[in-house]
């Protein structure tokens, strides 16, 4: 993969466990976005601690019954601080979820299915 930025693309990482959502938000982003992906946390870890993001979408869950969301978004504030947005998507986003989520420092949890629109808001905003 070419780690060169397209002028003017900010890069985001999406980091979920199901290769077709990823594949899916890869493609509709791709336009706005350099994109790259991750499917396990090992995978997030690496690649917040050897790149800079504009933008971070994270699953919930990257294992069965995993809360790994969490330590994505609590390793993305220590490494980027306050400057990037971090939305947490999860198809079980309970209050519960994203009072968790909000805690460990996302701004914004969006219940799959995601609509296209109001995710792009979201990781525009921060």
């Amino acid at each position: 993969m070419d780690k060169m930025v397209e002028q003017g693309k900010k890069k985001l990482l999406i980091v979920d466990d199901d290769t077709g959502i990823s594949s899916s938000y890869k493609k509709a982003l791709s336009s706005d976005y350099e994109v790259e992906t991750a499917s396990t946390l090992q995978e997030a870890d690496a690649l917040i601690d050897g790149n800079k993001y504009d933008a971070i979408l994270s699953d919930l869950q990257l294992t069965e019954n995993g809360e790994e969301g969490y330590k994505v978004i609590k390793h993305a504030r220590e490494r980027f601080g306050k400057s990037v947005p971090i939305v947490l998507n999860s198809a079980r986003a309970s209050e519960e979820i994203t009072k968790t989520a909000l805690e460990s420092g996302a701004n914004f949890v969006l219940k799959k299915p995601v609509m296209l629109k109001e995710l792009r808001e979201k990781l525009a905003k921060k």
